[in-house]
């Protein structure tokens, strides 16, 4: 099992490394699919739930080997003694050493524990179902992360390229006002709000160059790698993928999202430690047997026994105290889980909300980026026919640069809002 354990973990950091050799060897951009993987293998906290699994079901291993499991040991002793005894009455003095040496293999099992087996495997196959789900909510929102990290790169590297093109249109306005005063047509003062937008434009694009590099440490830290430079990404599809129905989203999340089958899973751990409280109030009949053979020179060649014991803690504060804690806890288990569907409910209307928001907010981006082109384009015509100022062509450039952001920002927004909605359902990236 161990050796089983390793191979795997290996395995998974080269898929890992295989994932990162196209984005930093052979320069081939991540996808986002590569990149949700990776963090699956490579960070922290994957790696721990992992390790968190594998105990939960050593814990259940164990509890199912209490009952009917023998259990074999060998132990070896000596005794050495010296005695002086004198007889009463008597001058006689009796002096003596005795030796005993055992060589002997035991084999002892449980015939029967009164039920605690039972409720003790009970409780720790709950307490597996609860790691395995603590894992698959750790995967999900790894996979969120990445995926939000991702998209924060891809919308500030768009909106470097827009502060790129900013300043080479500034450039483009500038050298084309510039002839024009050269030639005596414009005047000198129309030359200034043009440097006014160049020098607005290097900060723009200053600051969006800072954001791309933030971004692009975020995305690394989310994958659990180590810094270095800026990972290349794949654009996300162009069509933007269409929400499921309400009611989809709402079954699925309340049927399969791991939170609630953790809960579902707490709840029975504290019904069958209720069980158990309860039992050790009643009277307990425990049964086993013990076989011994000896070996080498031993004096006891072979014994076995079988003993069977009845015991009733008739009166036990404590035992009656664990009774009211268990209830108790218990109750306020299932207060939790009931607390925890209606939250379910309302974060899946929510982000159902937000998503369709978003995709509002998408088309009528596109449309503000298709009218202030337009606008430009007016304005531009205009200027060549004298009928406009360089200061409306500043105006109609920068109108068309937040246009064009945000447009950016609300496709980007979408993903994200859909990858929220995603992890509210519960949905897994396998």
């Amino acid at each position: 099992m161990q050796i089983g354990r390793h191979l795997f973990a290996l395995l998974l950091l080269f898929s890992a490394a295989a994932a990162a050799a196209p984005a930093e060897d052979a320069g081939r951009p991540w996808t986002l699919e590569e990149c949700i993987r990776t963090a699956w293998a490579r960070h922290g906290d994957s790696l721990a739930a992992d390790e968190n699994t594998e105990a939960a079901r050593a814990q259940l291993r164990g509890a199912s080997s209490s009952l009917w499991f023998p259990t074999l040991s060998a132990r070896s002793t000596r005794n050495q003694s010296h005695t002086e005894a004198q007889q009463g009455g008597t001058s006689i003095r009796r002096t003596g050493d005795t030796s005993d040496t055992q060589h002997t293999l035991t084999a002892t099992v449980s015939l029967w524990d009164g039920g605690t087996q039972h409720l003790a495997v009970r409780q720790a196959r709950a307490g597996q179902i609860s790691a395995d789900e603590s894992r698959r909510r750790t995967r999900q929102l790894l996979a969120y992360s990445v995926t939000s990290a991702y998209v924060g790169l891809l919308r500030a590297q768009h909106a470097l390229d827009v502060a790129n093109r900013e300043i080479e249109q500034a450039r483009e306005t500038k050298r084309v006002i510039q002839g024009l005063i050269d030639a005596g047509t414009r005047a000198e003062v129309d030359i200034y709000p043009i440097d006014a937008q160049l020098a607005s434009a290097r900060v723009s694009q200053i600051r969006a160059a800072s954001d791309a590099r933030v971004a692009a440490s975020a995305l690394r830290n989310a994958m659990g790698l180590d810094a270095g430079p800026a990972p290349k990404i794949q654009e996300m599809p162009q069509e933007l993928p269409e929400a499921p129905a309400l009611d989809q989203c709402r079954e699925q999340a309340l049927a399969d999202r791991p939170d609630v089958l953790q809960s579902m899973a707490s709840t029975d751990r504290n019904r069958a430690s209720l069980a158990l409280a309860r039992l050790r109030t009643l009277p307990q009949l425990t049964s086993g047997a013990r076989y011994d053979r000896g070996l080498g020179n031993s004096s006891v060649n072979m014994q076995w026994s079988i003993n069977a014991v009845l015991s009733w803690s008739f009166y036990d504060r404590g035992d009656r105290a664990a009774v009211q804690s268990t209830e108790a806890g218990l109750r306020a288990t299932e207060a939790q889980h009931d607390q925890l569907l209606r939250d379910i409910v309302a974060e899946i209307e929510q982000a159902h909300l937000d998503l369709a928001s978003a995709r509002e907010r998408v088309d009528a981006a596109r449309a503000s980026v298709a009218a202030a082109r337009k606008n430009l384009d007016v304005v531009q015509a205009r200027f060549e026919q004298d009928l406009a100022i360089p200061l409306e062509i500043v105006d109609a450039q920068v109108t068309l640069r937040n246009a064009e952001l945000q447009a950016i920002g609300a496709r980007y927004d979408y993903f994200l809002a859909r990858a929220q909605l995603d992890r509210a359902m519960g949905r897994d990236y396998e």
